[in-house]
Order: structure tokens, then C-alpha cells, then sequence
């Protein structure tokens, strides 16, 4: 299907979607049409998404303050095993190789006046994205201790 048929596709649909709502909001004036089925389908289906949500915030408003923290620290544990692990690997890294990608992580973007669509683009360095990958690990498992332990982060602070 080409461009002109989708765009004509989508029309036709635009179309008939409002043709229904007209004649639910419209009294039935005896030659009404019926909506087509592929119409409501939409709709049903977003109303089930629309349960479901509703159903995941209450399950996630009866999850106990203990259990919480539970997950907490089982998320912490996990983030923890990815620092060390993107460590680990790092450390496998020549030293040269570590410094070139440090200066790439820590450069800022630089003005272009060619848009990002136009500039060429290259494959991600697997050691600037190891990188990433752990300084990203790292600030979310500070984040999530703050969270545990709020307390850490005052003393660390004040010393």
C-alpha cells in the first residue's frame, strides 16, 4: 500500500468515525445507519486497556509498605550487580581506550546548524556505551538508596 492509498485509507476512516458519532449524538431519525464494526472495535479495545490500567493502579495501591521496600531492595541489588559487572568489564579496557570514551561521555553536544537527520551516523564505541550504561546504573542506585535509606545522603552531606 503506497502513500496516497494510506492517506485515502485513514480519510475514509476519519470520515466514517465521524458519520457515528454524529448519529450517536443525533436522535434516531428512522434512516439512521448502524456504526461500521471496525469502528467500535477501537473503542472496545481501549475501554479493556482502560480496566486493565485501573486494575494495575489498585493492585499497586495494595502493595504493603513493607513489600515496597522489598522491591526496593531487590531493584537496588540488581543495579548494584550491573555497576560492579560494567566495572568489571572496564577494567578489561585499555587504558587509552577508557580515557578517548571518557572524554566522549563527558562532551558537551556540540551547535550544528545541520539538523540531526542530516548529520551522518555511526555505530555507538562499546566502550562509551559501557560507560553510559554504568554511569546511568550508578545514579540510579543512588537514587534508589536515597529512597531506602534517606538518611545516607543527609550524613553524607553534612560531613
Amino acid at each position: 500500500m503506497n502513500r496516497a492509498q494510506r492517506k485515502a485509507r485513514l480519510k475514509a476512516l476519519k470520515q466514517r468515525m465521524k458519520e457515528a458519532r454524529r448519529a450517536e449524538q443525533m436522535p434516531d431519525a428512522g434512516g439512521s445507519e448502524t456504526p461500521a464494526p471496525e469502528i467500535s472495535l477501537p473503542a472496545n479495545e481501549t475501554a479493556e486497556q482502560l480496566e486493565q490500567a485501573r486494575a494495575l493502579v489498585a493492585e499497586a495501591a495494595a502493595l504493603s509498605e513493607p513489600e515496597a521496600m522489598r522491591m526496593l531492595a531487590d531493584a537496588a541489588r540488581l543495579v548494584h550487580n550491573v555497576v560492579r559487572t560494567t566495572d568489571a568489564a572496564l577494567q578489561q579496557v585499555p587504558e587509552t581506550w577508557r580515557q578517548e570514551a571518557a572524554q566522549i561521555v563527558m562532551a558537551r553536544p556540540e551547535a550544528s546548524d545541520v539538523p540531526a537527520q542530516k548529520r551522518p551516523r555511526r555505530g555507538a564505541d562499546p566502550v562509551v556505551t559501557l560507560m553510559r550504561v554504568g554511569l546511568q546504573a550508578s545514579s540510579l542506585l543512588a537514587r534508589i538508596i536515597n529512597k531506602l535509606h534517606p538518611g545516607i545522603g543527609r550524613q553524607k552531606r553534612a560531613a
